[in-house]
């Protein structure tokens, strides 16, 4: 997703100085008129904060446009660092997205915090756009692949679960069936007039007469 969404042109090698003239930097390879001014406008809830700086040197600035036909992506990459709220940042992606497809954007969100802090040190050992590109389509299939794989041990385990129910299941058929024939019920009402069988836990054979019965 991420390597198909970020183009060649919009990956910057060098950034540097402050986070506000990296944002100017990264702009200026949109399309889209004051994109830097519209950054620095935005109000950011409490719970997207997270989304901007990921930590390990790495912030996300966000932002949902109006009317926006596809989702952009621009890449600034920095060996020395710029500064930003006392973090020096060596990675900055920014996304702007459709503000008519929330779902979207977090998608995107959600895939770039789980991709960027595991390609750090390979993106900024980098030089060449195809290359960054590169090494983000091979960790997007890594991550592809690892998904598959828990998904598939997690059906696994659940059939397992479900045999493992099933034969438990069985089994307290088994012991109901067994408790139901220690209970022994006359098929009328009467009164008990000789009982045959005294000894608790005691067996009565096949067609044994356990009690005499007047029926009333």
């Amino acid at each position: 997703m991420i390597a198909e969404l970020l183009q060649p042109a919009k990956i910057v090698f060098g950034l540097n100085g402050e986070f506000s003239q990296a944002i100017e930097t990264l702009g200026g390879q949109s399309a889209i008129p004051d994109l830097p001014e519209q950054l620095r406008n935005k109000k950011i809830p409490q719970d997207e904060e997270r989304f901007s700086y990921l930590g390990d040197g790495i912030a996300v600035p966000h932002l949902r446009v109006d009317n926006l036909p596809a989702p952009e992506l621009i890449l600034g990459l920095s060996r020395e660092g710029i500064t930003f709220n006392n973090h020096v940042i060596k990675i900055v992606l920014l996304l702007v997205t459709p503000a008519e497809q929330p779902a979207q954007h977090l998608q995107i969100l959600q895939r770039v915090c789980s991709l960027l802090p595991a390609i750090r040190d390979e993106l900024l050992a980098e030089r060449e756009p195809a290359r960054v590109l590169k090494a983000i389509a091979r960790a997007e299939q890594q991550i592809v692949q690892l998904r598959a794989t828990a998904v598939q041990k997690a059906i696994e385990e659940l059939q397992g679960a479900v045999s493992e129910l099933d034969e438990i299941q069985e089994q307290i058929l088994a012991v109901r069936d067994v408790v139901e024939r220690t209970e022994v019920r006359a098929p009328v009402r009467g009164i008990v007039v000789k009982l045959n069988h005294f000894t608790a836990g005691g067996v009565v054979g096949g067609g044994g007469v356990f009690l005499d019965l007047l029926a009333m």
